[in-house]
């Protein structure tokens, strides 16, 4: 299995990011679990990574054994953290529980464990890793744009998460109250470009925001198991037909195509599942269930719904004729 591009850096596509978000989400998990509140990420001159979070003191297999929460994030690699240890050579891992414990992981599998010190510092975790070791030959830089966006996706999906990222020349703090919601204001091009106020449904696993804007285009926003699933990737387009024949089945009665649809249709949905669990059925089931009774109860919304795919509806029918 690869684990992203062989490259320095400067493509979000690379190895080293894929890394990074394996990290990531295990600090996520212990958030989704109720623990903490607050994730840092620093990056030193030299490209170590210093994650840092304010949870349970204990390691991740600790924290695992004691896992009560559904809503997990899946492996980006998968190899888990084991794929770190050995792309990286080499992890610090520093438990805060009243003492540090330090914990030493290498890719051969010895581990070194420090006696305990006393500290004042918050419980938590901490990890440290770099590519050094690994990447002798080439120089890589994390790249600012990559992370924060990265960084910002993960604040979408985490209403409540704060998340500190800090560089030497730079610090930036990022915290979602609303979720997807956040994601599409933030997205909005223009003052006033939606139609009407969002709207915002969620389930333990599921959640989605949708609206419409003046324009003829079409944004759409995908992630599954906390990682964005890019628009040219097969799945995001099978993902989106299901979003479109939840809404033709609901306007059963007007002859409306895909295109009808989707002309100014704005919206964002983030799903977690379970390896052997189907996204087809899943998703079926949410908006045949909570996206219709959700226009069903708001009429004005659905009007504007019904109003958009017309406008769209006659002018296909109008340009088919010449």
């Amino acid at each position: 299995k690869q684990i992203g591009k062989i490259g320095n850096g400067t493509d979000s596509q690379d190895g080293i990011y894929s890394v990074f978000q394996e990290v990531m989400n295990y600090f996520v998990d212990e958030f989704q679990e109720g623990y903490g509140n607050k994730i840092e990420v620093r990056i030193d001159e030299k490209q170590e990574v210093t994650i840092r979070d304010y949870g349970r003191g204990m390691g991740f297999e600790e924290r695992y054994a004691n896992s009560k929460s559904p809503k997990k994030t899946m492996e980006v690699t998968g190899f888990g953290i084991d794929a770190v240890y050995v792309l990286c050579g080499g992890v610090e891992m520093y438990v805060y529980k009243d003492k540090i414990r330090e914990h030493r992981f290498y890719s051969h599998n010895i581990q070194s464990h420090s006696d305990k010190r006393k500290t004042r510092e918050k419980d938590g975790l901490s990890i440290v890793f770099d590519f050094y070791h690994r990447m002798l030959s080439m120089k890589y830089w994390f790249d600012d744009g990559i992370l924060l966006n990265m960084l910002q996706n993960i604040s979408y999906l985490n209403p409540g998460l704060e998340i500190v990222y800090i560089r030497d020349y730079m610090k930036v703090r990022m915290k979602s109250k609303e979720g997807l919601v956040d994601l599409l204001k933030d997205k909005q091009q223009l003052k006033g470009e939606y139609l009407y106020p969002i709207i915002h449904l969620s389930d333990e696993r599921m959640e989605v925001a949708l609206t419409h804007s003046c324009a003829n285009d079409s944004r759409m926003y995908l992630f599954v198991n906390g990682r964005v699933v890019e628009q040219d990737n097969p799945c995001f387009l099978a993902y989106r037909e299901m979003l479109v024949n939840a809404l033709l089945k609901y306007y059963y009665f007007e002859s409306f195509s895909a295109e009808d649809v989707l002309s100014g249709l704005i919206g964002a949905i983030s799903i977690y599942i379970d390896e052997n669990e189907s996204v087809t059925n899943r998703m079926k089931d949410f908006f045949s269930k909570e996206l219709w009774l959700y226009l069903f109860r708001n009429t004005r919304v659905s009007d504007m719904f019904l109003m958009k795919m017309n406008i769209a509806k006659n002018k296909r029918e109008l340009l088919s004729r010449y």
